[in-house]
């Protein structure tokens, strides 16, 4: 009853999944347009950019959190779902969906080009039905992410209104008491 009466539940849910739902889309749509050029289109340098891009992997998340907040603040998007969604694409959903699309036999694409489809329309009709099964796991692995980010809608947000349920869960802390009752039963929750 306590987390109830001090938390806006309603509020941190929806919150939440709006955040994962557009965190979600955003990322496979990015990872999967990168991963099929990276896989299928020739261009000067494919390979150093996509070296590039895995080396980034390497880099921790919170090295890169100050550049982003000034990012954020000088665009004006402090406390908006703008800023929550920004962080989108990663080396990792990339890699995944370049090794799935490299499966592609390029036979098929040719066809699809002889039979007059353009770029776009092999990829949604030809390039997504092949590796929907890398695109549910990357999927899984982008609302676990973002499920359990913490650190950056706590840099992000200050006001109570965009809050997350990572972050209610850290505000049931206090500097010199922790009610443990509390805490699991919001962790329930």
């Amino acid at each position: 009853a306590a987390v109830f009466n001090n938390i806006n539940l309603q509020m941190l849910y929806k919150n939440t999944f709006l955040l994962i739902l557009f965190r979600v889309l955003c990322a496979v749509f990015t990872a999967t347009m990168a991963g099929y050029a990276f896989a299928k289109m020739d261009f000067k340098g494919n390979d150093k950019l996509f070296i590039f891009l895995i080396m980034t992997m390497v880099v921790p998340s919170e090295v890169i959190i100050i550049p982003l907040f000034l990012i954020i603040k000088n665009l004006g998007w402090l406390n908006t779902f703008k800023a929550l969604i920004l962080p989108l694409p990663t080396a990792f959903g990339v890699f995944i969906m370049r090794q799935a699309i490299l499966d592609i036999p390029d036979d098929l694409i040719n066809a699809a080009k002889i039979d007059g489809c353009g770029r776009l329309r092999i990829f949604f009709k030809v390039v997504l039905p092949m590796v929907k099964s890398s695109i549910i796991a990357l999927s899984i692995f982008t609302f676990v992410g973002a499920w359990n980010n913490f650190l950056w809608p706590m840099v992000s947000c200050s006001k109570q209104e965009m809050k997350t349920l990572p972050l209610a869960l850290g505000m049931m802390k206090t500097l010199y008491n922790t009610d443990v009752g509390l805490t699991m039963a919001c962790a329930v929750i």
